[in-house]
């Protein structure tokens, strides 16, 4: 099986598979062999570059002994691991540090913003941000309204639960 690049979804299931082993008092290895898998197959299941079938996580989770709610929840993210995020709508052409900014903000239970002279990006206006991204001068004029969308969509993720905090440091 080949590598991928993870997802949000990816590496939010390695994490949660990863606090499943702490929680068992197991490691990657003793998994493995109870598995009959290789260490670097549950080291790249964790990581999220490898995805398993949902029959190998439910097999993971039962040795250790991961049941109830939390089990639901890490076999709902094994099933939508591959389903594009609102991010991947917005093409490839988005750097790739605001993309990883973005995968933070999704997983952020708190955001704490300084910026003195300019309103923080997740509480611009499209008006207001366009304005700033034309005035920089170093956006290519086709990707302004891609950069803009991208933007007013980051903002629509605030609203979840549980809620991301944000406030402005004085």
């Amino acid at each position: 099986m080949q590598d991928r690049t993870p997802t949000i979804r990816s590496r939010e299931l390695g994490e949660g598979l990863r606090a499943a082993l702490l929680r068992a008092g197991l490691n990657q290895k003793q998994v493995a062999a109870k598995l009959d898998w290789s260490e670097g197959r549950v080291s790249k299941l964790l990581s999220g570059k490898r995805g398993g079938t949902e029959m190998d996580i439910v097999s993971f989770l039962a040795i250790c002994g991961v049941t109830g709610r939390e089990r639901e929840r890490l076999l709902k993210l094994c099933r939508e691991r591959d389903t594009p995020g609102w991010l991947q709508q917005h093409g490839s052409r988005l750097p790739e540090q605001l993309r990883t900014l973005i995968d933070h903000e999704e997983q952020a239970v708190s955001i704490a913003s300084f910026q003195p002279t300019i309103v923080p990006g997740l509480l611009r206006t499209g008006d207001y941000a366009r304005a700033l991204i034309v005035e920089t001068g170093n956006v290519p004029s086709g990707e302004i309204e891609e950069r803009v969308g991208a933007l007013l969509e980051r903002r629509c993720q605030l609203p979840k639960w549980p809620p991301t905090v944000f406030w402005e440091r004085p």
